[in-house]
């Protein structure tokens, strides 16, 4: 149907006539009412795996990885609260299992909660070492265990998953389409590294592009950076937006 109707807009506008100018104007109403449902359906695809965002727009957002960290998210949060920027954290099972207060903190301060699996493998490893089966049958516990817990505790099921060390691979993106999830990565991060906090904010600021998927920890030293990161973002002419915005996610229901 789509093609049919793609054929005769297409056959329009290079001049053929088929139909007099009211009934025109119908079929061009239905194909785009057509193309915007296609569109939305589109958007929401588990198992589909991202690295960067659009890069329509000079815009950007943030993500933090292996929370819960109680003695350095509330000062993160404050942050984001200050400066109005939603950000999403992916969050370890067996943090919120040392940390299981700190979890509804998330929601409270309006932050986006992703899963981060349940032990932080190294499934690069562990894919050398089991065989599918085997493989698929630990990944699909370290997420649920921690779904499970996001859900408990929160009453939230995630949309995002990110994977340990960024690992994937078709066995995740099968998993993560059967549990409702979509894959994101990252453009850049550099937290993880050893480096002052000048040299840290002026790594962050230096890769900065139209779309980027920004990665950070839940770690004190990007806490203290990282009011200097939001304002150099944004003196770069660039708006800090929720994931899900920058995916062009609309519907998640």
């Amino acid at each position: 149907m789509k093609l049919v109707i793609t054929l005769v807009f297409l056959r329009m506008n290079y001049g053929i006539t088929l139909f007099n100018q009211k009934m025109k104007k119908i079929v061009l109403i239905f194909y785009i009412l057509l193309l915007s449902i296609n569109l939305q359906a589109e958007e929401l695809k588990y198992g589909k795996f991202y690295s960067d965002g659009l890069p329509t727009k000079k815009w950007v957002t943030l993500t933090f990885d292996d929370g819960p960290n109680p003695f350095v998210h509330d000062k993160i949060f404050e942050i984001l609260k200050k400066e109005k920027i939603k950000a999403t954290f992916f969050i370890l099972g067996s943090n919120m299992a040392r940390f299981p207060n700190s979890a509804n903190k998330y929601i409270q301060y309006g932050q986006e909660i992703g899963n981060h699996t349940y032990s932080h493998l190294s499934f690069y490893n562990l894919r050398k070492k089991k065989t599918k089966n085997e493989f698929k049958k630990i990944l699909i516990d370290e997420i649920d265990r921690t779904e499970e817990m996001i859900k408990d505790i929160t009453d939230v099921k995630p949309l995002f998953l990110r994977m340990p060390n960024g690992f994937n691979s078709p066995v995740v993106e099968e998993v993560a389409k059967e549990r409702k999830y979509i894959i994101v990565n990252w453009s850049f991060g550099f937290d993880w590294k050893k480096m002052s906090k000048d040299q840290l904010v002026e790594k962050y600021l230096n890769k900065i592009k139209p779309g980027a998927i920004i990665l950070m920890h839940e770690k004190k030293l990007t806490a203290e950076a990282l009011p200097e990161i939001i304002t150099g973002i944004k003196k770069k002419g660039y708006e800090i937006v929720p994931l899900k915005e920058i995916l062009s996610i609309k519907n998640t229901d």
